[in-house]
C-alpha cells in the first residue's frame, strides 16, 4: 500500500492512505525526519512522496461521437423598394410561418431577417402597397419591390394645425358618383382611428371616388369627394374649426350651486342638440365647439333658464364664459 503526502503551509504534513483513506496530519520541523507507517512498516516521508510521485495520473477517455458547436441560424437581408420613386420603405412587414414582424429600415440600411431554413418563402407588404410573396435564401440580400395600391391617406388637424391622434376617420364610397366602381360595397374596414401624428390610411382599395368623414362634438366634417385609379394614392386633410370652450355656471335664484342641472347647447343647423350636466359646484365645461350661432337652455329640479344665445365668431376664439341664474320653479295650483 502506497500513502500519498502533501506538505501544507510548510509547517503541517497531511497524509492520506490510497483515495478513500482516513487523513493523518503530522507536524514534523524537518521534512526528512517525519515518518509514517506504511504496511506495518515506518517509512521516510521522502520515500512515500517518492512513491506518491511514480503513480501515473489517469488519463481522461475520448468523447465518443460528434462534437456539437453552436447552433447558426440562417439569415438573409432584404432591401424593400417603391416600384414607383426606387426609394426605400420606412416600415414593412414581413409575414413568415404565420408569424407577422413589423421591421423599420434604419438609415436605408437592409434589413436582417432570420429564417428557418437556408431557404425561406414569405410575404413581403407595407401600408400602401400590394403584399409580394418572394423567395430568400441564407446569405444573400434580396432587393423587393412593391406595386402600388389604391389608397387614400389624409391627416386631421385641429383649428390651429396642430394634428388629433385617435380621432375616428369613416370612409364613405360615392356610389351616385360618375364611373365609380366601389359602390357602397367596401371589402375592408371603413373606420379607422389616426395615430399619434393624426395621419390615417385606407388602402387595398378598388378603384372609385371616395370620401372621409370626421366626427367631433356631434359635428361631421367631410372631405371633398375624390376619384381614384388602381394604384393611385390621394391625400384628404381635415382642418377642423373647432376649438373654442363654453364654460357654464348655473346657480338658483338665491345664489346656491345647482348640481346635476341638464344643459342643453343646440347649435344653428344641427339636427341634434349637445347636452351636458353641471357637477358638485354648479359648472360644466363643453369643448371643443365650432364656429357658429348657439342657443343655451338649463333645466334642473331647482327650475329652467330663459333660453341663452350665444356666438363662436370663428376657431381660436377661446373661452365662451356663461353665467346662469335659474328661475324658481312654478308651484302647483292649491285647489
Amino acid at each position: 500500500m502506497v500513502a500519498a503526502a502533501t506538505v501544507v503551509t510548510g509547517a503541517f504534513l497531511a497524509l492520506a492512505e490510497g483515495s478513500r483513506g482516513t487523513g493523518t496530519v503530522l507536524a514534523v520541523e524537518r521534512l526528512e525526519t517525519a515518518s509514517l507507517r506504511v504496511d506495518e512498516v515506518h517509512l521516510p516521508v521522502t520515500e512515500v512522496l517518492e512513491r506518491a510521485l511514480a503513480v501515473a495520473a489517469p488519463v481522461a477517455a475520448p468523447v465518443e461521437g460528434p462534437v456539437e458547436g453552436p447552433v447558426v441560424t440562417p439569415l438573409a437581408q432584404l432591401i424593400v423598394l417603391d416600384s414607383v420613386t426606387g426609394l426605400g420603405l420606412d416600415e414593412v412587414t414581413v409575414t413568415l410561418g404565420g408569424r407577422v414582424d413589423r421591421l423599420e429600415p434604419v438609415g436605408g440600411q437592409p434589413i436582417s431577417l432570420e429564417l428557418g431554413t437556408s431557404d425561406q418563402r414569405l410575404e413581403v407588404g407595407a401600408a400602401g402597397y400590394r403584399p409580394r410573396l418572394v423567395t430568400v435564401h441564407e446569405g444573400e440580400t434580396e432587393e423587393i419591390r412593391l406595386n402600388r395600391s389604391t389608397t387614400l391617406r389624409g391627416v386631421v388637424r385641429d383649428a390651429f394645425g396642430a394634428p388629433m391622434p385617435h380621432t375616428g376617420v369613416r370612409l364613405i364610397a360615392s356610389a351616385d358618383a360618375p364611373g365609380n366602381t366601389a359602390g357602397d360595397d367596401l371589402r375592408q374596414p371603413t373606420l379607422r382611428r389616426t395615430d399619434l401624428n393624426g395621419a390615417f390610411t385606407f388602402d387595398a382599395l378598388q378603384p372609385g371616388v371616395y370620401r372621409t368623414s370626421v366626427e367631433l362634438s356631434g359635428e361631421t366634417h367631410l372631405s371633398r369627394p375624390l376619384e381614384l385609379r388602381e394604384g393611385e394614392w390621394a391625400q384628404a386633410d381635415h382642418r377642423l374649426a373647432t376649438s373654442a370652450a363654453l364654460s357654464v355656471q348655473v346657480e338658483t335664484s338665491e345664489g346656491l350651486p345647482v348640481e346635476r342641472a341638464r344643459l342643453l347647447i343646440q347649435r344653428d343647423g344641427a339636427s341634434a342638440p349637445i347636452t351636458r350636466y353641471t357637477d358638485d359646484h354648479g359648472n360644466a365645461a363643453i369643448r371643443p365647439l365650432p364656429a357658429g350661432s348657439y342657443e343655451l337652455t338649463v333645466q334642473s329640479a331647482e327650475g329652467t333658464s330663459q333660453p341663452r344665445t350665444f356666438t363662436i365668431k370663428e376657431a381660436g376664439q377661446g373661452l365662451v364664459d356663461l353665467h346662469i341664474q335659474l328661475l324658481p320653479a312654478p308651484r302647483g295650483t292649491e285647489n
